[in-house]
């Protein structure tokens, strides 16, 4: 299968990509700076992209089978992970490439059932809550575009 990884230079996006290709797929990786980027396995292509830009997104999910975005802002900038989320919905849906997108724990549940994770410090810190919160607002956008 011929995978895109949105944001493989990050945390999350590097193993998603290790995953992959230790199970045989071909791997692109895509980055925002392919040149800051950390070196990739030979096997791996590296992409020029952005993630809010759903005509760079189509471009380059036309030539996949499989586009999995994890994609995740710098502190202070958390609002962008909610415009990525919107050009990779728009991107993947221009090309009619399934996308995986990979969201925060923080619109789940708390013990108890009656509390967002965000919302309980307990699991959210305050210096997380920022990130947190644009990952609910990344999972309302992705059930909207379901819904719509």
């Amino acid at each position: 299968m011929k995978i895109a990884v949105f944001g493989a230079a990050g945390m999350v996006g590097r193993r998603v990509v290790a995953e992959a290709l230790a199970r045989g797929h071909s791997l692109t990786a895509v980055t925002r700076d392919p040149d800051r980027a950390a070196p990739f396995p030979e096997a791996v292509a590296l992409c020029r992209g952005d993630a809010t830009a759903p005509e760079e997104v189509a471009a380059i999910a036309a030539r996949q089978d499989l586009v999995i975005a994890a994609t995740r802002p710098r502190e202070g900038r958390e609002a962008e992970l909610v415009a990525a989320a919107r050009g990779l919905l728009e991107g993947a849906a221009r090309s009619a490439t399934r996308l995986i997108l990979v969201g925060g724990a923080g619109s789940l549940t708390a013990p108890g059932g009656k509390t967002l994770l965000v919302d309980d410090p307990r699991f959210v810190p305050a210096a997380w809550r920022p990130i947190a919160l644009a990952g609910c607002r990344q999972l309302e956008l992705c059930l909207a575009e379901r819904r719509a």
